[in-house]
């Protein structure tokens, strides 16, 4: 987690947050290192809704993406600075060929595989830039940023999440 943004290769389902990101880093690095009292795959980096693995929220079409899990998951994250909530969540893993990053879920995950590698779909390379924790744009070769979410509008919706908790 960085700032109100969490960045996660597949995505983060409620179950995994209940267990805690802390402490799926440990056991993660543990087993990677060989050092974990488990010679199993951990739980949560195994199956299809593993964290490496999942596509619940970066269909390309949106009406696939599972909004209502997501803002559970997001909800039962810790709370960081100032009691402030985890907003956003960003995804790769499931390419988004042609539309290039974008966002579902009212600005709520940003999913960021654009295809660049020529294995896949050779596609220009993009870049997501979170501005201080509120402005959020997609920068692409020889075009201007675009804003995907404004610091106006993230702050109107940070307020009306409150009002919602």
């Amino acid at each position: 987690v960085v700032g109100s943004s969490v960045f996660v290769h597949g995505g983060l389902h409620p179950k995994h947050a209940d267990y805690g990101i802390e402490r799926m880093n440990s056991e993660a690095s543990e087993w990677i290192r060989g050092e974990s009292k488990e010679s199993a795959v951990p739980w949560f980096l195994s199956g299809r809704n593993a964290i490496v693995w999942s596509r619940m929220y970066s269909m390309p079409q949106e009406e696939k993406c599972d909004c209502g899990m997501l803002f559970e998951a997001l909800g039962k994250l810790p709370r960081k600075r100032g009691n402030e909530e985890t907003r956003r969540m960003v995804v790769g893993h499931t390419i988004q060929y042609p539309m290039g990053i974008n966002a579902v879920c009212d600005g709520s995950v940003f999913r960021v595989d654009v295809g660049a590698s020529k294995g896949c779909a050779d596609a220009e390379p993009e870049v997501l830039e979170i501005i201080e924790d509120r402005e959020v744009r997609r920068l692409r070769a020889h075009v201007a940023p675009q804003i995907l979410v404004g610091a106006t509008e993230a702050v109107k919706k940070y307020k009306r999440s409150l009002v919602k908790g």
